[in-house]
């Protein structure tokens, strides 16, 4: 339960850190919302980010690191 709440935690700093104008600090990361499957919609002046892909990519890193785990 403690490693629940500490990655969420982590997720909500990261994403605070990231609304207020940071970067992802790590270089291996760069892609994230660049694949060719994002989508990013402009109109009068707003962007809406649509990070399909990358979250895909990210299901599939997660679902299999965890089978490494599962007994």
């Amino acid at each position: 339960m403690r490693w629940v709440l500490l990655f969420a935690l982590l997720t909500i700093g990261l994403g605070i850190y990231l609304h207020e104008g940071g970067e992802i600090p790590w270089p291996y990361f760069g892609w994230v919302g660049h694949l060719p499957g994002d989508l990013i919609l402009t109109k009068n002046g707003v962007e809406i980010y649509l990070p399909m892909a990358s979250c895909l990519v990210g299901s599939l890193a997660l679902s299999f690191i965890t089978s490494l785990f599962r007994k």
